[in-house]
């Protein structure tokens, strides 16, 4: 062969050597190729084209936080919350009554001392005791609201267990003689036996008046003239009835 012959051999040679014995179809993607996009705002987005099943397949753009589940269905660990505390901090006295169900519900004995000592700052430690652990003992008994029974005490004898009425009424819920009997009560100044009787002849009222949509109004105004009375004057009150009523329930509503 002279040099002619060989330069042209070589070229042939090296002109198919350029293309690859099984060439790639340009319109087929490999199993494993990773597709590219760049959006308007810049932000790079890849995605494996291995499968396109949504649970298999993740897109991820560059913003995206570290760590985040694979399946948009787990959710993502949190912190629980943690559980509100009552403050010990004394209320500042509320403005609107709290006209709120009577039903029973925990009253911590820090909140239930603040308005105590608010009312009779001069009780030793244990009478305060007392009151706090007799009110809440009879109120889930009777399923009475324990800011209820303290707000009545409050109105009633500021907390003062020897507190003696004009009329005769007696203790901290202010209960007259002829009632002690029905309500189990031997020594009035007692104060477990006070809290007892008071808490008993609350839920009386309340439930002379448990089918009308404003008991709660009209057992307090029992407490104070007698169910006998208002059911006389069909479910009305007088302006001191109203005025005694309110005042509790914005008692209650400090607490």
């Amino acid at each position: 062969m002279d040099g002619v012959g060989i330069i042209i051999a070589v070229i042939v040679v090296s002109f198919f050597s350029g293309f690859e014995a099984n060439p790639v179809n340009p319109n087929e993607i490999s199993p494993h190729t990773t597709i590219r996009t760049v959006d308007n705002s810049g932000s790079t987005t890849s995605a494996d084209s291995f499968d396109s099943d949504p649970t298999v397949q993740r897109a991820a753009t560059a913003s995206e936080p570290e760590n985040v589940p694979v399946n948009p269905a787990q959710p993502v660990s949190q912190a629980p919350a943690t559980a509100p505390t009552q403050s010990a901090v004394a209320p500042q006295a509320a403005q609107n009554a709290d006209y709120s169900g009577i039903g029973y519900q925990f009253v911590a004995y820090d909140r239930m001392d603040v308005v105590i000592r608010r009312y009779n700052p001069s009780l030793t430690e244990s009478e305060a005791n007392q009151i706090k652990m007799a009110t809440n003992i009879y109120c889930k008994e009777r399923n009475i609201d324990p800011r209820l029974a303290l707000a009545v005490m409050a109105r009633e004898s500021r907390f003062d267990p020897k507190a003696v009425s004009s009329s005769g009424a007696i203790g901290l819920g202010q209960i007259m003689p002829f009632n002690y009997s029905d309500l189990g009560i031997d020594n009035p100044n007692d104060i477990n036996q006070n809290v007892k009787g008071t808490v008993l002849y609350m839920s009386q009222k309340f439930n002379d008046w448990a089918s009308f949509p404003n008991q709660l109004q009209l057992g307090l105004a029992s407490y104070l003239r007698g169910t006998g009375e208002i059911q006389r004057q069909g479910g009305q009150y007088d302006d001191h009835t109203k005025a005694y009523m309110e005042e509790i329930l914005r008692i209650r509503a400090s607490i």
